[in-house]
């Protein structure tokens, strides 16, 4: 039997098809990532993207979704819901994939449910089952939590996402790790500390400077962009930014393009994180297969870190720097790590080895009933 044909809903990967694409996040990548992989096993592929001139999907198939940012809230959510409906419509998929809690998971939900097709939701981030990211939007809330109770399957990225599906949704849920290409050769390791993502608060991009300061002789480069004028965090980045220039061991280069990162990859001895919170960041499984360990203080999602040696993760930003200065000062041991998380991401993370995964979820044809089916009664 023909494998059902697959439609991934996410607006936000329309830069990741424009000429040169720099803006979209870690989520979409991850979708597209998986989607090429459908694609290239001669599945039927299609993303829901928002409508800009000149996009090329390539072997996936763009449907375009004019969705509007400039109207009143109450009617650009029925203009949106709308205009949405008529591109999933178009689209017109066997199994439709959203990820990330949103609005439009009971949009996705409903029309997949009125049209007698599957619907899986994929986690992006812990928040996802924790409500951090739209809580404070109860209109939003409400939906997505009614959009995710209707999901006829939910993707985690990890064991600890599995648990908080089951614990704050009643839902079961499927661990499908994040993908990553995979380079043909590691480099040598560099000499410096890299750091990589948007430039917000969860994120904490000032450890950074504390790192500088307390390790003058290392050399940080930052790779991400302030958000817009105006959005939340945007002034705080523009602050990190000014006080970055004065410090002559860090260099900020702005937001760069996938394509342009291995050479950063490869200039770096160690990846480092400083947010406060992540579901399964991209820049480590990119770190990872460049040969590179990872240095955090705080995140290491199912303490993947600790179990396999990949890295260090330290208690706070001091214990941090002094962890990273015993790292870069032992050349054998960072080369071992790196070797270490090399294997991993070849073993769990390369993109084969998920996609065969997801298609197991994907050809599913029975529903999943949720554990508990109100989910207004969930906690928060």
């Amino acid at each position: 039997m023909k494998p059902p044909s697959v439609c991934f809903v996410c607006p936000g990967a329309t830069d990741l098809f424009a000429p040169d694409p720099r803006v979209a996040g870690g989520a979409e990548r991850q979708l597209l990532l998986l989607g090429r992989e459908l694609a290239r096993r001669g599945r039927p592929v299609s993303f829901v993207v928002r409508a800009r001139p000149g996009l090329d999907g390539g072997p996936i198939r763009l449907v375009p979704a004019a969705l509007r940012a400039d109207l009143p809230r109450g009617v650009g959510r029925v203009v949106n819901s709308a205009r949405l409906w008529a591109a999933l419509g178009r689209a017109d998929a066997g199994v439709y994939v959203q990820r990330g809690a949103d609005a439009q998971t009971l949009d996705v939900a409903l029309f997949a449910r009125l049209r007698g097709r599957r619907f899986v939701f994929m986690a992006a981030h812990d928040d996802d089952f924790l409500l951090r990211t739209i809580h404070t939007d109860r209109v939003r809330n409400l939906e997505y939590r009614q959009g995710l109770a209707r999901a006829d399957a939910v993707v985690a990225q990890t064991d600890r996402q599995r648990s908080l599906a089951r614990e704050r949704f009643r839902r079961r849920a499927e661990v499908v790790p994040n993908a990553v290409e995979i380079p043909a050769a590691c480099p040598p390791p560099g000499d410096g500390a890299l750091w990589v993502g948007m430039l917000r608060p969860e994120k904490r991009p000032e450890a950074v400077l504390e790192l500088a300061r307390a390790l003058p002789s290392v050399r940080f480069t930052v790779v991400g962009g302030a958000p817009p004028a105006g959005a939340p965090g945007a002034e705080a980045a523009r602050d990190f930014l000014r006080r970055a220039a004065r410090l002559p061991n860090v260099a900020c280069v702005g937001v760069q393009s996938p394509g342009r990162m291995d050479a950063f990859y490869a200039r770096a001895a160690v990846l480092v994180n400083t947010a406060s919170g992540e579901g399964f960041p991209n820049a480590f499984l990119e770190a990872w297969a460049h040969g590179r360990p990872v240095a955090t203080a705080g995140v290491d999602p199912d303490e993947t870190i600790c179990r396999h040696g990949l890295g260090i993760h330290a208690c706070g930003v001091g214990a941090l720097a002094r962890a990273l200065e015993g790292l870069l000062g032992d050349p054998a041991r960072l080369r071992r790590m790196g070797e270490a998380s090399r294997r991993h991401v070849e073993a769990r993370h390369a993109v084969g080895v998920v996609v065969d995964r997801l298609e197991a979820v994907l050809d599913r044809h029975r529903r999943e009933p949720p554990m508990h089916a109100d989910p207004r009664r969930s906690r928060s």
